[in-house]
């Protein structure tokens, strides 16, 4: 058992993630660069490069740097590199588009773009459009489009397990990386057997080495990797703890709204996980709530009632005419709970925070820059602001390497964001000026102070719903 937040005991599973107390969370921060991008851009200044020759504009308003970091969701800078991220991932700009991320405490944003794609003085000019005073950006070349490198973490994702390792590749996880213009891959700390296996592939592929040890595997692998693969592909680092999936307000009535703490029970357990968003069937027309696919499914979701009792609330709802998706050819970990009455307005587009009664209304989705900041809020942990956000597109492997999760976005903080029991929970962008937040993710796992989500955009995707705004 594993003891929660609030003192209360977090039932296990009977899925393949059982939470034990032997369980080791890993923490898990992607470096951010490896290599610096080499062209230098004036800050705020707009470079034409679809020409070939860097043309520069009129330059827009610099930010200057503060010393102290200050969390602001909704900020002009976080809510320009949203729309800067949604407007480069569309069909019109995605071979064009290489990515964007966040600099110098969330105050500058670094857009990446492909020289010789065609559209770029368009795309130059949107971005342009859509910048607003007070916030810097500058422009840099990049060789891959985004969409090129997450066509590449979709051709890795079909790799198992006992493949990576075959060639003494103790992959963690892997994905887009706008900041080093590759596929970033992080490696868990070899053992023995990798050392003999990694060093067995790069003779056979014709890259001379001595014998491999602990403190030359991470240079070998990289090599073995951009041979493999090409040099769309880097590696960040390495790190020793393995993933964990995580399980585990309160009182609600119909229409519900998502961030519910929600339970069952089976075989004498108890599970405990977090409603995320509510969406509606696009063909039923009926209306459900997602959580994550590991909390398994069952004939009957309850809310978790009082503090002092689990199981005895209000039926939520079944899994009778939902679709679970875990596990699915996708790698996905989201499941829909149908709520009762089985219809449409049994649920609605807003969201619990913290541990109180308050709630956000949901203005849409949202596809957030590296380096921007965000927002958690599972059940147990309740509402943690100013979380920074990892790349996105991310396949990651949890629980002992036994199940790979993708279409993921990272999270990280110095506080705890996560843990066994937020599972299935929001993750979103907070507009203090309007009281509302943005859907980006729902939890899926990962370490108290780094943690992975699903994106909203994959889940509509697979389930064939549309997001509720309230």
């Amino acid at each position: 058992m594993i003891d929660c937040a609030d003192g209360r005991k977090a039932h296990r599973s009977r899925s393949l993630w059982r939470r034990t107390a032997a369980s080791r969370l890993r923490r898990l921060s992607l470096a951010r660069s490896l290599a610096a991008l080499v062209l230098a851009m004036t800050v705020g200044t707009i470079m034409v490069v679809a020409t070939g020759t860097s043309v520069a504009t009129t330059p827009r308003s610099t930010t200057s740097t503060n010393s102290q970091c200050v969390d602001d969701e909704g900020s002009p800078m976080s809510l320009f590199g949203s729309a800067i991220t949604s407007l480069g991932e569309s069909a019109t700009y995605q071979d064009l588009f290489a990515g964007a991320y966040a600099t110098d405490c969330d105050t500058h944003l670094t857009i990446a773009v492909v020289p010789t794609a065609a559209d770029s003085t368009a795309f130059l000019a949107a971005v342009a459009a859509d910048s607003t005073a007070g916030v810097s950006y500058s422009v840099v070349d990049g060789s891959n489009s985004w969409a090129a490198l997450t066509g590449l973490t979709t051709q890795l994702s079909s790799l198992t397990w006992p493949q990576w390792k075959a060639d003494g590749l103790d992959v963690q996880g892997f994905g887009p990386d706008a900041s080093t213009d590759t596929v970033l891959v992080t490696l868990e700390s070899p053992t023995s057997e990798d050392l003999v296996a990694l060093g067995s592939t790069a003779g056979s592929i014709g890259i001379v080495t001595p014998p491999v040890t602990a403190a030359t595997y991470q240079v070998l692998a990289a090599q073995v990797l951009v041979a493999l693969y090409g040099n769309r592909v880097s590696v960040a680092s390495i790190y020793g703890q393995p993933l964990s999936l995580f399980l585990n307000r309160f009182t609600d009535t119909t229409p519900y709204s998502g961030g519910d703490q929600v339970t069952y029970v089976a075989n004498g357990l108890e599970t405990w996980c977090t409603t995320g968003f509510a969406v509606r069937g696009n063909g039923s027309g009926d209306d459900f709530l997602l959580t994550a696919g590991h909390c398994g499914t069952t004939s009957g979701w309850y809310l978790s009632g009082s503090q002092s009792g689990y199981g005895d609330g209000t039926d939520m709802g079944g899994t009778s005419g939902s679709g679970n998706y875990f596990q699915d050819p996708a790698e996905d970990d989201f499941q829909t709970i149908l709520t009762l009455p089985i219809g449409s307005n049994s649920a609605e587009g807003y969201i619990y925070y913290g541990t109180g009664d308050t709630k956000y209304y949901i203005e849409g989705p949202a596809t957030v820059a590296k380096g921007q900041k965000m927002t958690f809020d599972g059940s147990v942990t309740g509402q943690v602001r100013g979380a920074t956000a990892g790349n996105s597109g991310l396949c990651e492997w949890f629980d002992s390497h036994t199940v790979q999760v993708c279409h993921l976005i990272e999270g990280t903080d110095s506080a705890t964001i996560c843990q066994s029991g937020d599972s299935g929970g929001p993750v979103i962008v907070v507009d203090d000026n309007t009281g509302g937040a943005t859907a980006v993710a729902t939890i899926v796992g990962g370490s108290e102070t780094d943690c992975y989500g699903e994106t909203i955009g994959q889940e509509e995707s697979a389930s064939n719903t549309t997001l509720l705004v309230g």
